[in-house]
C-alpha cells in the first residue's frame, strides 16, 4: 500500500473519489506576528526559562512602555504536531507564561518572566513505565516572545484551594534517562534509526549511563536490532556486575533486513553505570544493533536533585484531595509546575513546613509530571534575531505550490500567467517560520494548508483551495546523516520493521478534517489533491514545465495522446477494493464509448 510519489519522475496521480470538504472555519487571529514586536529565541531543547527586565532590553523592547499582560509567547514544542488533528490554528501554539508583578500594569526592575518549555525527547506514561517519543523532523525549538497591543496573553493556571487530611503526600517518584544516538537505518526507508554497528568493524562495544546516585532501584529498558543472515546467533550482555546471554534468532527473509527486541533488567547499582554488548555469530554478513539504552530510577526527593519528575504510584492513588509534594529544604523562590499538559502548565501552591516545601496540586492526573527549579537556575532564552512577519496566511488561491528556498528562484521565473495564474509559491521555510518556529515540522505544512482550507471560501460556501503541489524530493533521512540527501521537502514515514509493511505518504498533508490525520489509525480522506514533482535539482525543475507547456503544443500532437493507463493501489484491505473497481468501471466505459483512445 502506499508505494506512489517517490517511484513517480514526472507523473501526479490522484484519486478524484477520495476529496471531500470541511465545513469548520478557523476563528482567531490570521496574522498574530504582524502588529507589535516580536523576536524568536532560542530555547535549546526545553525545561523552565527566565526573562528579566534586562533580558528584555536585550532583545530590544522598552520595557517601561509595555503593558506586561501583552506579552504573549509561541512555540511548537515536544514532539511538534500530532498526527490527530486538533482544532485549526494560524500559527504555533501559544505558550502560557508567568509575570511577575504584572497585576499593576507596568514591567519593574524586579518582575521577571518564566515559562516552560517541552523538549523535543519527552517520556509518556504507559502504564508504570514509561515511553520515549521524539520529534521526527527537529532536535531544536525556537520560540517567539512578543507583545501585541491590545492582545491579552495567556497565563499559566495557578493551583486554587489546600490540602486536606486526605490528601496523599509523596515524597519520591521516578527519575528518566536515556541513552540513543540513531545514526543508522538498515532498511533505508521509515522510522527505525538505530545506533551503533556490531558486525565487521567490531564484534563488542562498551556503553556507560549515569544512574542518579541515591537510587533505591533502577529499571533498564534497552532495545537492540539483530540482522541475522541464514543463521542464529546470541548477545552477550554485560550491565554493572550482571550478566545475561540473549538468543538471536535468524531473519526470517529479505523483507525483514533488521528486527528489534525490547527487555528489561533491574538493578540497585548506582554512579556510572557500565554496559556492554558482544555479538556471537556464525557468519560474517550477521550484525546486530544497540537501538537505545533507557534507565527507570526509583528514588526519594530527599536523595536526589532533578529538575524533572515523573510518578508510576499515581496510577494506584485516589486522587480527588489533590496531592502533595514534599521536597527538602524551605526553598520559597522554587518553582513546582505540572507540565504533562506542556500547553497548559499548572503551578502548584507551595509552603514551607519542617525543613521541607510542599506543593500542593489541586486537580492531579494520573500522568501528572513535575519540572521543579529554583528561579535562579533557570536557563535564559538565547536571541536569535527580530521576526520579520510574512504574508503567507492571506493566499487565496486554488493552487498552491510548496517548495525548498533552494528552488523558490527557479519557480518565480516561470510564465506563472500561462502555467497557472490561480496560484501561489510558498517555501517550506515561510511556512515553518509561522507554523514551528523556523524549525522542519511536515506537521507544520498541515497546520498551514488545514487554515487555508478553512479559511477561504467560494460564494457557495465551498473551500477554495484544492490542490498541492510539493516541488521537491523527499527522503527518509530528515537529519541529513546520509550523504547527497535529497531532504528537500519532508514526506511521512511509517514505522515496521519488514519493507513490505512500510510506506512513505504525501498524502498525509491532505488529511484536514478533526479527529482524522493518523494513517495508521484512521481511514482519512483526502480534503485537499496531493501531487510531487520530485525534482533533485533546478534542471529537473525546469525539465518538468517545459515537459508540460510541451504536451499543450500542436507540434507535440501524436499517437501518445490516444493512448491511457489507469493505475491503481494494491488491496491490504477490503475497502481498498474501490480504487480498483472505480479504475475497472473507467476502463470499460472508454472502451465502449470511445474506441479510438487505446
Amino acid at each position: 500500500m502506499h508505494s506512489f510519489i517517490q517511484k513517480t519522475l514526472l507523473l501526479i496521480l490522484v484519486t478524484l473519489g477520495s476529496v471531500t470538504n470541511v465545513l469548520s472555519q478557523f476563528v482567531g487571529d490570521i496574522q498574530p506576528f504582524k502588529s507589535g514586536k516580536w523576536v524568536s529565541l532560542s530555547v535549546q531543547n526545553g525545561g523552565f526559562f527566565r526573562i528579566t527586565y534586562s533580558d528584555l532590553e536585550r532583545f530590544g523592547f522598552n520595557p517601561n512602555q509595555i503593558n506586561p499582560k501583552h506579552f504573549q509567547l509561541f512555540a511548537s514544542q515536544g514532539t511538534g504536531y500530532p498526527d490527530i488533528n486538533g482544532e485549526v490554528v494560524s500559527a504555533m501554539p501559544e505558550v502560557p507564561l508567568y509575570i511577575s508583578g504584572e497585576a499593576d500594569n507596568t514591567v519593574d526592575p524586579s518582575d521577571f518572566i518564566v515559562f516552560y518549555i517541552e523538549p523535543t525527547l519527552t517520556f509518556v506514561s504507559d502504564n508504570l513505565r514509561f515511553r520515549r517519543e521524539k520529534h521526527q523532523y527537529s532536535n531544536t525549538i525556537t520560540a517567539y516572545f512578543g507583545v501585541s497591543s491590545g492582545t491579552l496573553g495567556k497565563r499559566v493556571e495557578m493551583t486554587q484551594g489546600v490540602s486536606n487530611q486526605n490528601t496523599p503526600t509523596l515524597k519520591s517518584g521516578c527519575v528518566l534517562g536515556l541513552y540513543e544516538t540513531d545514526i543508522q537505518n538498515p532498511l533505508g526507508m521509515g522510522r527505525v534509526w538505530l545506533g551503533e554497528k556490531l558486525g565487521n568493524e567490531t564484534l563488542k562495544r562498551n556503553y556507560s549511563i549515569e544512574i542518579p546516585e541515591g537510587s533505591d532501584s533502577s529499571f533498564l529498558q534497552f532495545r537492540i536490532g539483530a540482522s541475522m543472515v541464514d543463521e542464529t546467533g546470541s548477545l552477550d550482555i554485560n550491565y554493572g556486575s550482571q550478566f545475561l546471554n540473549l538468543f538471536l534468532r535468524r531473519n526470517i527473509s529479505g523483507d525483514e533486513p533488521v528486527y528489534t527486541q525490547e527487555f528489561m533488567l533491574k538493578t540497585q547499582e548506582t554512579g556510572f553505570f557500565p554496559f556492554s554488548l558482544k555479538l556471537n555469530r556464525n557468519n560474517g554478513q550477521s550484525a546486530a544493533y544497540l537501538d537505545y539504552l533507557q534507565f527507570q530510577s526509583f528514588c526519594q526527593h530527599q536523595k536526589v536533585q532533578s529538575p524533572r519528575w515523573f510518578y508510576p504510584q499515581l496510577q494506584n492513588l485516589t486522587l480527588s484531595n489533590g496531592l502533595l509534594f514534599e521536597f527538602p529544604g524551605e526553598i520559597s523562590e522554587r518553582f513546582a509546575w505540572d507540565v504533562h499538559d506542556p500547553l497548559n502548565p499548572v503551578a502548584l501552591h507551595s509552603h514551607t513546613a519542617n525543613g521541607s516545601q510542599l506543593y500542593f496540586l489541586e486537580k492531579p492526573d494520573k500522568t501528572t509530571s513535575l519540572c521543579i527549579q529554583e528561579i535562579s537556575k533557570m536557563n535564559t532564552p538565547i536571541f536569535i534575531s527580530t521576526i520579520s512577519p510574512n504574508e503567507i496566511n492571506t493566499y487565496n488561491v486554488a493552487t498552491l505550490y510548496i517548495t525548498h528556498t533552494v528552488f523558490e528562484p527557479t519557480l518565480k521565473k516561470l510564465d506563472w500567467n500561462t502555467i497557472n495564474p490561480n496560484s501561489r509559491i510558498v517555501t517550506t521555510q515561510e511556512i515553518y517560520n509561522q507554523y514551528s518556529g523556523g524549525e522542519p515540522d511536515l506537521g507544520a505544512i498541515r497546520a498551514y494548508l488545514r487554515f487555508l482550507h478553512s479559511n477561504y471560501r467560494d460564494g457557495n460556501g465551498n473551500p477554495i483551495l484544492k490542490f498541492v503541489t510539493l516541488v521537491g524530493s523527499a527522503s527518509y533521512d530528515f537529519f541529513d546523516r546520509l550523504p547527497s540527501n535529497t531532504n528537500y521537502i519532508p514526506i511521512y514515514q511509517s514505522f515496521g520493521e519488514q519493507k513490505t509493511s512500510n510506506f512513505s505518504l504525501d498524502d498525509y498533508i491532505g488529511y484536514l478534517e478533526v479527529g482524522e490525520g493518523n494513517p495508521r489509525l484512521d481511514q482519512s480522506k483526502l480534503n485537499v489533491i496531493i501531487g510531487r514533482i520530485p525534482a533533485r535539482n533546478t534542471q529537473e525543475i525546469l525539465d518538468f514545465f517545459e515537459k508540460r507547456k510541451n504536451y499543450n503544443q500542436s507540434q507535440t500532437l501524436g499517437s501518445w495522446r490516444s493512448r491511457i493507463t489507469f493505475v491503481t493501489d494494491d488491496i491490504d484491505e477490503a475497502w481498498e477494493k474501490e480504487f480498483t473497481y472505480e479504475s475497472e468501471d473507467y476502463a470499460q466505459y472508454i472502451a465502449k464509448n470511445h474506441p479510438y483512445l487505446k
